[in-house]
């Protein structure tokens, strides 16, 4: 059974006093890591002045900046920094690289981080929108319709004590893994599990880390159905 998480992200919002009138930079980012992560691109949020990226609250977190290898991104933008993987080998591996390369860039910039979130975006194979969802327990009166779906998409908010989940299901997805050419098809599960807070010290930071991942993790369990469940192990690495 092949894993089934396609790509992990995770994303750290911070504020520091010294990029409040200007951008963050990237070269001492790049003179950190570019040996690691070599390709370095601008976005489309950097095409939008420093100062409407400020106000307007879809483009105040947008990264401005990517750095890239063949499996892993850091995207950099004026209060938020992220690292992604398509190869995520687990969490205690995907949590190592996290740290190694998100906590020197948030000491470097003397930031204090504002939010911690794990968002893991999952694809469950399988031919056509009824046998997707059958891989899960995501219900939905079809046959009272009458009629084959073409796709199925929903989205669901929870807030969950200090804790927000964002959920989205949607099916007859097309993905690749990584740098692989092979085209796969099915139900995408993405799950976005986020912790908004203060944080006094990057032990908290690590703290919220694990909640945010217990919680997707436990979530994307409840979401399947037994049978699928059972194909996994031992193989998922949650």
């Amino acid at each position: 059974m092949i894993e089934p998480i396609i790509e992990a992200i995770a994303e750290v919002r911070f504020f520091s006093p010294r990029f409040v009138e200007q951008p963050v930079p990237i070269g001492p980012v790049m003179a950190m890591f570019g040996s690691q992560f070599p390709n370095l691109e601008e976005t489309a949020a950097k095409r939008v002045p420093f100062e409407l990226r400020g106000a307007d609250e879809s483009f105040r977190f947008a990264a401005t900046y990517q750095m890239s290898n063949s499996n892993s991104r850091i995207l950099l933008g004026d209060r938020s920094v992220a690292f992604t993987s398509t190869e995520y080998g687990g969490w205690d591996n995907f949590k190592a690289r996290l740290h190694e390369t998100v906590r020197p860039i948030i000491e470097m910039f003397e930031a204090g981080v504002t939010r911690v979130s794990v968002r893991y975006v999952n694809l469950l194979s399988g031919d056509g929108v009824k046998k997707q969802l059958a891989r899960t327990k995501v219900l939905f009166p079809f046959d009272a319709i009458g009629r084959e779906p073409s796709s199925f998409q929903s989205r669901v908010d929870f807030r969950i004590d200090d804790l927000v989940l964002v959920l989205q299901v949607a099916t007859n997805v097309e993905a690749k893994r990584g740098d692989s050419a092979e085209v796969m098809q099915g139900a995408v599960i993405d799950i976005d599990s986020i912790l908004e807070k203060r944080f006094e010290a990057w032990a908290e930071v690590e703290d919220g880390f694990e909640r945010v991942h217990a919680l997707e993790r436990d979530t994307f369990f409840k979401l399947l159905s037994s049978d699928t469940i059972s194909s996994f192990k031992p193989v998922y690495h949650g």
